[in-house]
């Protein structure tokens, strides 16, 4: 499973993956607690995938009746002026985020993990 990218339609494959490989008396130790956290997990997982692009076209207008032609034509001479800049600016933000969000979804992996490695020995050392 990738990391970053289309995250939610690839959590969902897994989910339901993993789901259908599961026998039903294994989902007797989830509580109704658990069940919510992870579904939590997965729709903020979702809402990141969403919203870490960043959207540098966006429409230049005014609300003002008589100059507003003029400032918005000064606003996209201005934009096209020092738009190699801003996108080399944004291009960089990106790829921060990218870098971010996969350390972010490694560290949560490894952390589930080291959990239910220290779960195991808390029940092994009380056997």
């Amino acid at each position: 499973m990738k990391t970053f990218g289309n995250v939610n339609d690839e959590v969902m494959q897994e989910i339901m993956k993993k789901a259908a490989e599961r026998e039903p008396s294994d989902y007797e130790f989830l509580s109704d607690g658990e069940i919510r956290r992870r579904i939590g997990d997965v729709q903020h997982n979702i809402n990141v995938d969403r919203r870490w692009e960043i959207v540098s076209n966006f429409p230049i207008t005014s609300h003002r009746k008589r100059s507003g032609k003029f400032i918005v034509f000064f606003k996209q001479k201005t934009k096209k002026l020092f738009q190699w800049y801003v996108d080399a600016l944004f291009d960089q933000q990106v790829e921060f985020n990218h870098t971010m969000w996969a350390a972010y979804y490694q560290q949560k992996k490894e952390l589930e993990e080291l959990r239910n490695e220290l779960n195991q020995l808390k029940q092994e050392k009380s056997l």
